[in-house]
């Protein structure tokens, strides 16, 4: 579940990054 999160956390991370962007 861990693994999971993380990678939830870095996706989440990505499209605050994407929209901060824009």
């Amino acid at each position: 579940m861990t693994f999971l999160s993380l990678y939830y956390a870095r996706f989440s991370k990505l499209r605050i990054d994407t929209y901060a962007g824009l």
